[in-house]
């Protein structure tokens, strides 16, 4: 992080594209070790972005973070207000000349405020798959990408990303999404990343397993418990880590996410 600011201010650096997991990194850092004043505008991408990391890295160099969703098929169809206190995966209503539809497992479109597919139609779609080969016809639905993320709309027309389908854990038939516990968990200020995903449970089918990577410095042996309560205290029953197991480090991909 400290290498990143110091290229940054070398460069006057004005635009930053930036992880969640990057923006708790420079929201960290110690003073004198600041972010160009010519910083201008931040955008995070890859997965869900929590408000605690945004309004940390605001406090410390005086910018908003805005969360978007880069898709390689598609482009950069959302970015947020970057409000503060932003909820986990807001991404606001879509650029201009974008259009969204969220779809049931049968292919029909949803109303507001239900979770489904998140499909996109727009400028720039993309023209085909090289290996294998799939041309465009093939690939999109009705004219929309399919993205395989979870996502609902408000009445407003706002989209807010829940997960990938394939990540949903099922917890007794109640649907927990793994980036609204990975939120809570990396908004704890010992967690440097996290991973959330399904275990088989005798009892409900699925539970929740966590994995945390912890920041230097804190306890792993105290990790556990801590962070347990602090999950008691901000999630659903069904929704808390029956497990939480301290790892010594997680595996990053090279734009920052979880390797899942």
């Amino acid at each position: 992080a400290s290498a990143t600011a110091a290229i940054a201010r070398a460069h006057a650096v004005t635009h930053a594209y930036t992880s969640p997991y990057h923006v708790r990194r420079l929201a960290a850092l110690g003073p004198g070790d600041d972010l160009p004043p010519s910083l201008r505008f931040v955008v995070a991408t890859t997965t869900a972005l929590d408000a605690g990391a945004a309004d940390a890295f605001r406090a410390r160099h005086g910018v908003p973070v805005r969360q978007g969703l880069g898709i390689i098929e598609v482009g950069l169809p959302f970015v947020s207000p970057g409000a503060a206190g932003e909820a986990v995966g807001a991404l606001g209503r879509p650029l201009p000349d974008y259009a969204v539809r969220i779809l049931d497992q049968l292919g029909d479109a949803l109303p507001p405020g239900e979770a489904g597919e998140l499909v996109i139609a727009g400028p720039g779609l993309i023209d085909a798959y090289l290996q294998p080969w799939r041309e465009r016809a093939d690939i999109l639905d009705d004219g929309h990408f399919r993205t395989g993320d979870l996502a609902r709309v408000d009445a407003d027309g706002g989209v807010q990303l829940l997960g990938r389908a394939k990540d949903v854990i099922n917890v007794g038939g109640v649907k927990v999404f793994p980036l609204e516990v990975e939120a809570v968990l990396d908004a704890h200020p010992s967690v440097a990343a996290s991973r959330v995903r399904a275990a088989a449970d005798p009892r409900t089918g699925e539970h929740v397993h966590a994995e945390v990577e912890l920041r230097p410095g804190h306890d792993a042996a105290a990790a556990p418990a801590e962070l347990a309560a602090w999950c008691a205290l901000r999630l659903a029953p069904l929704k808390r880590p029956a497990e939480i197991v301290v790892a010594a480090k997680l595996a990053m991909t090279g734009s920052g996410k979880v390797v899942r």
